[in-house]
């Protein structure tokens, strides 16, 4: 069932586990070829490990981010619906 919350993060359903929710970051580096909603002239999915890595902490020092986290990691549809 959902939870509530007493801070201001939304309520979530704990039917699932820690486990299931979260995606590793290993999950995340061993997936295919990411694929786009449209095409992107251009624009190419970045697959290497390295470079993901120095992407990420040249974006968590711009942003003066000090969590594992990355900032604007939130999924984003890219429909055209």
């Amino acid at each position: 069932g959902l939870i509530k919350s007493t801070t201001n993060k939304r309520p979530h359903d704990d039917t699932n586990s820690e486990e299931d929710r979260k995606r590793t970051r290993h999950e995340i580096y061993t997936k295919s070829c990411p694929k786009f909603a449209v095409k992107l002239s251009n624009v190419i999915p970045i697959d290497s490990k390295s470079t993901l890595d120095r992407i990420r902490s040249k974006c968590q020092g711009m942003c003066k981010w000090d969590r594992q986290s990355f900032p604007g990691s939130q999924p984003v549809s890219m429909d055209s619906k």
